[in-house]
């Protein structure tokens, strides 16, 4: 028979730990994901070695003006979509029901992204894509908002 383990002692301490840290992997997984999109590889010009000719294969006839447009939108679209899987991650597990604070913590990483990128002498910080970036977490928060309420009034 094994006996009972006494609180304070370290397997206890160590699986409370677990159970504190473990929740926060897939953020901080995710959280790094965007800091590598961030980097110099994942630059304009270097994107646009593999999104040009895909774009141009699905749109043979469009100029290169639209095909610059298009990858544009498809890079601001990235944005939105990375911080509302981020804004997904936070919600789902470590910040749950709790919506302001995963906002904040959203924005946090998204400043940190375009300050990285500001000083990257390949990219550019830009406010544009902050505001993109926590839009995306704005509305994944904001379509979870009603999920929040019928769960604490018991429906």
């Amino acid at each position: 028979m094994s006996q009972p383990e006494e609180a304070g002692t370290p397997r206890t301490v160590t699986t409370r730990r677990t159970k504190s840290v473990a929740p926060w992997v897939a953020t901080i997984l995710w959280a790094g994901v965007i800091l590598a999109l961030g980097s110099s590889y994942f630059s304009m010009g270097r994107t646009a070695v593999v999104i040009g000719p895909l774009l141009r294969r699905l749109a043979p006839n469009a100029s290169d003006d639209t095909l610059a447009h298009w990858h544009d939108l498809a890079r601001w679209s990235s944005h939105f979509a990375e911080y509302g899987m981020l804004a997904l991650v936070l919600i789902w597990r470590p910040l749950r029901g709790r919506p302001l604070l995963a906002l904040l913590l959203c924005l946090a990483v998204a400043l940190l992204d375009e300050g990285l990128q500001a000083l990257n002498p390949t990219r550019t910080g830009d406010f544009f894509d902050v505001s993109l970036d926590f839009g995306g977490a704005v509305a994944v928060v904001a379509l979870g908002l009603p999920s929040w309420a019928s769960a604490r009034r018991g429906a």
